[in-house]
C-alpha cells in the first residue's frame, strides 16, 4: 500500500484522515494503525474508493513488487 498516495487522495478531497475513518466507521486510531501498517482489507480499499472516488486504485492498494 502506498500511503503517500492514499494521504494524496484524501488531501484531493478536502478530508482528513479523521473525516475518512468516521465515513468508514472506525475510529481514527484505527484507520491510522491499519494504513501504518498495510492491513486494509478488500472490503476497507472498496470503502475508501468509494469515499475518496479514487478513479485508478492499483498505485495506492497493490505493491509494485510481487515478492
Amino acid at each position: 500500500m502506498d500511503i503517500r498516495l492514499l494521504n494524496q487522495e484524501i488531501a484531493r478531497n478536502g478530508m482528513t484522515k479523521t473525516d475518512v475513518a468516521k465515513e468508514m466507521g472506525i475510529s481514527e486510531a484505527a484507520f491510522m494503525w491499519k494504513i501504518a501498517r498495510g492491513l486494509i482489507g478488500c472490503e476497507e480499499a472498496e470503502k475508501l474508493i468509494r469515499i475518496l472516488a479514487i478513479a485508478n486504485p492499483a498505485p495506492i492498494f497493490f505493491n509494485k513488487k510481487v515478492t
